[in-house]
């Protein structure tokens, strides 16, 4: 069977690594049998997509050899001519023989050396004589280079965890068994293999083939992908699937299906111009997945790939052989960048106006696409070309029906664009706001205007034409632009146009346009052409840094933005000066990596980075100017030595921010009985003044007349600022601890000071205004007095709360914090301190059932609802949990949980173990629920009577089903996922822990749990000071820490609040695991005399779980309204309200960030709670 190319086929595609791809579109061609899929894949470009070609069998890639000398572009177009129509180039016969330009080798089965005399391959060794004669076109034509090939034939193992042995697979001998094992110490020592650094800056795709066996259930992870320290590709097995994490907050998605030991052939296939990559399983065809995004959206050239076993438990891993391809097009500019985000088109040379075969042959297609999420009903195309004088455009249509294309619009300049039409839109000079617009339909009606600065122009006339040509089910035009006609001279080599084609099409629906467009008119987002000289013998290196300083211009854009940050602002407060320092500092690291921009997608990081510093230093200014209006002279905050003022307590605080001026608040709370609200007030230095101590002083909250209100509470907390410690980041200091001190100096000057207010009004609260005046006292200050105005409802919110949760507490991390047992009457102070916060305080981790037999009695009688049971082995212990569930049936819900995060455990047994209990648990228990912290998955059907998924894994669909069957859903976070998600974590927007609660309500889910309130208490203990290394320190910013500190801290004499808290965790698993994230896990800390400190983010959970009985409240009063009858106005108010309007909150990561809307919707909640109350009393 002969593979044929023809001459227009060639020039298009030309490949000098695999020509099986070189095909003849209008000729018939027979099916080649494939080649041995054990040989690893060589992948090959796309072909036009008008033009499509069978995919071709893999094949083994080869080390690069330099091509053949080339004669020339020239000579090569007259052996064309001169040659007959048809050469053969490649000869792939059904038994696998294959032959390869690049390296001028064959390799054929020892059946197949008779057909080496025949006619055929005499045939074949014409072709290759017509390739050893012409060679490749460095500079022009597609090229692929191994960047790097493992088969572990000859690989040494490196440590113990690595051991080569038999594939047991035909493809390949030997394979690499990766383990992970725990030795007797406890210890898991996990396998690891890495290869080599590779350089990929050159490539346009990037493919990563391998072959994979996991020999274990547990064995975790496939092949990652990193780009220096950035993490660019995590793909990892569970369950039987291969999953892939789209972004930093861990977000998986479902790849496809693999088998325990089975060898799977995968691939990485990167579009490094696009910054996406296709996932191939087995198929090497079909991607599973296609235009996935880098883990870490800084990713910009992939320079190793590597793998782990489990971190968790023993795992076998097998890894067959691994190559890294590098794939250019050869062509200027790259093909890819006719699409998003670039939409550059190169205008090929022709020397003679062209036919359509021209177009065809030397234009690549531009596909027109909506600019929604709408399929296109009727596919459109345009190709470019140009000579010296003309500018030519072929627009291709598809077209089911061409009747309803008659009786169009033909006369000149009339309103073409009702019919089936292209558009044409041409900006000559990027800098000016002039384009011009050219419309046409199938009857040949023509259009034409110029718009200068946004004002159209339809007395302009250009003599420009447009050859239509109808067809069965498809139209086409022709049209031809002198460039004379717009003004301008030909355009020489490197110019860039704005450009975009378009169709408008009535009959299929279709708004279609090359760019992503919301509307034609939109110069600044047309595409470019870019103009190419014929005789440009420029590296194409440097032809491409030309365009990407012509395109995108990030050098410019930053040189720009350095210029306008202002130097001296030591007349700023001291978050501005800082802000500033910082900015410019970024700036100065972004110019400096400008020598490294050699790729479209780095540049284009760059000038995304760029804008983005424009936006920060666009706010600084603005918070400058009000800054400076603030402290103006005479004002009363320059008067004072500080300004202050009134901020939501869902306004988070940071040394960070500088917009403090623009959200101010009124000190207004709006409560029930049993109910606390929280204002922050903000005291902020004067420039290069800071403050050295506050004493604070609460009036007791009273009516009007001055009268008390008894039980009412008002307390006052001065806020600490906590510390980041992320690796390799500059330290972020956010305000959380809270802090009950009314008077004192601080232990350091300090430029912000947020001091919060709890206020509290007691149940049966009568309604009416009551007012209380905080007083700030800054030490040798003027003071500034807050007077904060509470509104009561006249409600109640009940002592319990009535969304279910699951907070835990651990004893253990307590003692690793104060070095001791706590004493019964110091948890019984955090258990209380837990209930007061509306949450159900329990331990996950203790192994005994709930907080502990000694403190059940109590908390039951102090607003706990559930006792959480443990499930593991409950048939041994089914006596004592029956006492437990006796003891307290009718005051505490029991609920069975254990065997945490069942599915993610990469113990072979866990899951086993797990159905063995929880299965026992029914048999004896039928009535009590078994909880478990797993999404919806059918291994766990009849199992899990509540399912609780953490809040990246909820699936609605999936829990409706369960729901229906009168299953429960809560949910859970960890310290991920990350935003676009709300967390609990130190540096999640302060509104986050209170939106969760409603967030649960409109989900539709029943409970809420949280892993750990205390989980970083073992971090700042003795046991944590002794694995900090000198690198750790480097790495994590602490550069307070020195020798003599470090000291004193591992002997157990120096701890917080004397140094800074530190706000990560390790891993119970392994301690090398440090957590990447800031304040995951805690939400208290640990005060004097084993006094529980509340962080901000608790206040606001606590908050947000009150905002939760006002639905309960409302929701309870339409049933009874609806039991009534009547009242329909209230009702479907009502149901409006209950549904939470999507622009507060829309989904789980989906909510406004503005706590004045949020505010706003909990005000009308209110209102509709005491309506529909009022209309019962009667």
């Amino acid at each position: 069977m002969m593979w044929v190319v023809r001459e227009n086929a060639l020039l298009q595609y030309w490949s000098v690594w695999d020509w099986t791809m070189l095909v003849d579109t209008e000729a018939p061609v027979d099916p080649v049998d494939p080649v041995d899929p054990g040989d690893p894949v060589d992948p090959v470009d796309p072909v036009d997509p008008v033009d499509p070609v069978d995919p071709v069998d893999p094949v083994d890639p080869v080390d690069p050899v330099d091509p053949p000398a080339c004669f020339g572009k020239a000579l090569l177009a007259v052996v064309f001519r001169v040659l007959p129509g048809y050469i053969p180039v490649v000869f792939v016969h059904y038994f696998g023989c294959q032959l390869r330009c690049c390296s001028w080798h064959y390799r054929v089965t020892s059946t197949d050396r008779r057909l080496l005399k025949g006619p055929i391959m005499k045939r074949m060794w014409l072709g290759v004589a017509f390739c050893g004669l012409f060679g490749a076109m460095a500079a022009e034509l597609p090229q692929t280079t191994v960047l790097y090939h493992e088969d572990f034939s000859a690989y040494a193992p490196q440590g113990e965890r690595q051991r080569v042995v038999d594939s047991g697979q035909a493809e390949f001998a030997r394979a690499l068994e990766l383990t992970s094992v725990h030795k007797p110490d406890g210890k898991l020592h996990q396998g690891t293999w890495r290869s080599a650094k590779f350089d990929a800056s050159a490539a346009e795709i990037l493919d990563i083939d391998y072959w994979i066996k996991f020999g274990t259930d547990s064995a975790r992870y496939a092949m990652l992908a990193n780009d220096r320290s950035y993490k660019a590709i995590t793909v990892v097995q569970d369950g039987g699937k291969l999953q892939v994490s789209k972004s930093l907050t861990w977000s998986w998605q479902d790849v496809a299906s693999v088998s325990l030991n089975t060898w799977h052939r995968i691939r990485y296939s990167v579009n490094k111009v696009h910054g996406t990559y296709d996932i191939y399983v087995d198929n090497l065809v079909t991607p599973a997945l296609a235009a996935l995004p880098y883990r870490d959206p800084a990713t910009v050239s992939l320079d190793q790939v590597w793998m782990l076993g489990s971190e968790q438990t023993d795992s076998v891993t097998f890894l067959g052989p691994v190559t890294v391809t590098a794939r250019a097009s050869g062509a200027f500019p790259p093909p890819a960048l006719t699409q998003a985000p670039y939409y550059v088109c190169a205008a090929s040379w022709v020397d003679a106006p062209p036919a359509i075969d021209d177009f065809r042959r030397l234009a690549p297609p531009l596909a027109l696409t909506a600019n929604s999420s709408a399929a296109v009903s009727e596919a459109a195309q345009a190709r470019v070309l140009r000579d010296a004088e003309t500018l030519y455009v072929l627009f291709e249509f598809a077209a089911k029906d061409m009747a309803k294309r008659t009786g169009e619009i033909t006369a000149r300049d009339g309103r073409v664009w009702d019919n089936d039409c292209f558009e044409l839109f041409i900006q000559p000079d990027l800098t000016q706001e002039l384009y011009y617009h050219f419309v046409g339909n199938s009857s040949g009606g023509l259009y034409d205007s110029c718009h200068r600065q946004g004002e159209r122009d339809d007395s302009w006339n250009a003599a420009w034409t447009a050859q239509i040509d109808k067809g069965d089910g498809q139209w086409t035009a022709l049209v031809t632009v002198p460039f004379a006609e717009l003004g301008t001279a030909a355009p020489a080599g490197d110019a860039l146009w704005g450009f975009n084609p378009c169709r408008e099409n009535p009959h299929g629906e279709d708004v279609l346009s090359w760019t992503a467009l919301r509307s034609f008119h939109d110069p600044a987002r047309f595409g470019k052409l870019l103009f190419v000289s014929p005789t440009d013998e420029r590296p194409t290196a440097l032809r491409q840094q030309v365009l990407i300083d012509a395109l995108l211009n990030p050098q410019g854009a930053l040189a720009a933005l350095a210029a306008k940050v202002p130097g001296d602002c030591s007349d700023l407060p001291a978050t501005l000066q800082q802000a500033y320092g910082v900015l410019r500092n970024e700036v100065a690291a972004a110019l400096a990596e400008l020598s490294e921009l050699k790729t479209f997608p780095a540049a284009r990081m760059a000038l995304e980075q760029a804008r983005a510093l424009d936006e920060r230093l666009t706010a600084l200014a603005s918070d400058s100017e009000r800054a400076r209006a603030f402290f103006a002279p005479g004002s009363a905050a320059s008067q004072r030595g500080y300004a202050s003022m009134v901020l939501s307590s869902m306004t988070k605080v940071s040394d960070q921010d500088t917009d403090f001026y623009q959200r101010g608040v009124e000190p207004a709370l709006r409560l029930s009985g049993n109910e606390y609200g929280s204002v922050q007030v903000l005291l902020m230095a004067m420039p290069g003044k800071p403050l050295t101590g506050l004493d604070v002083d609460v009036t007791s909250l009273a009516d009007g007349a001055g009268r008390p209100l008894a039980g009412a509470s008002c307390k006052s907390f001065v806020v600490d600022f906590v510390r980041t410690a992320m690796p390799r980041k500059a330290p972020v200091y956010y305000a959380d601890v809270l802090q009950p001190v009314h008077s004192g100096a601080f232990p350091e000057p300090r430029a912000l000071v947020p001091v919060w207010v709890d206020v509290y009004l007691p149940a049966g609260a009568p309604a009416g205004d009551y007012l209380s005046t905080v007083t700030l006292r800054p030490r040798g200050c003027a003071p500034t007095s807050v007077t904060v105005r509470v509104q009561a409802t006249g409600l109640t919110l009940p002592k319990s709360a009535s969304l279910d949760t699951a907070f835990c507490f651990d004893r253990s991390w307590v003692k690793a914090f104060y070095g001791q047992e706590p004493s019964k009457e110091s948890m019984t102070g955090f258990w209380q301190f837990i209930l007061d916060h509306r949450l159900e305080p329990m331990n996950l981790w203790g192994g005994a059932h709930d907080v502990g037999l000694d403190y059940l009695d109590y908390c039951a009688e102090n607003g706990k609802t559930m006792l959480f049971l443990s499930i593991r082995d409950i048939r041994k212990k089914e006596a004592s949990v029956r006492e437990i569930v006796e003891k307290y049936r009718g005051r505490l819900r029991p609920i069975f949980f254990g065997h945490d995060e069942v599915l993610m455990s990469r113990n072979p047994s866990a899951l086993d173990n797990m159905m063995r209990d929880y299965s026992d648990a029914k048999e004896l228990f039928p009535d009590i629920p078994r909880l478990n912290t797993a999404r919806v998955d059918e291994r766990l059907f009849g199992y899990v009577d509540i399912w609780c998924p953490l809040f990246q894994h909820i699936d609605i669909e999936a829990n409706a089903a369960r729901a229906a069957l009168g299953e429960k859903i809560w949910w859970y976070p960890t310290d991920y996922p990350l935003t676009p998600y709300a967390n609990f974590n130190l540096d999640s927007p302060g509104i986050d822990p209170r939106v969760i609660p409603l967030m649960t309500w409109k989900l539709g889910l029943s409970g809420l749990l949280f892993w750990g309130l205390n989980r970083e208490w073992p971090t700042n203990s003795p046991r944590e000071f002794a694995h900090l290394s000198n690198e750790f320190i480097a790495e994590r910013r602490m550069d307070w820490l020195d020798d003599e500190q470090l000291t004193a801290m591992r002997a157990g004499e120096l701890r917080w609040p004397a140094i800074p808290w530190l706000p990560y965790f390790r891993s119970v698993m392994n301690a090398k695991h440090v957590s990447v994230t800031n304040g995951g896990g805690n939400m208290m800390y640990p005060g004097a005399d084993w006094q529980p400190l509340s962080s901000m983010r608790l206040k606001n959970l606590r908050d947000g779980m009150q905002d939760y009985e006002y639905l309960v409240m409302l929701r309870d009063n339409v049933a009874q309204l609806k039991a009534r009858g009547g009242h329909d106005d209230i009702v479907a108010a009502s149901a409006s309200l209950l549904a939470i309007d999507d622009a507060v909150v829309g989904s789980e990561t989906s909510y406004s960030k503005d706590p004045v809307e949020y505010l706003a919707y909990r005000n009308k909640l209110i209102d509709m709670v005491l309506r529909s109350a009022a209309v019962l009393r009667k």
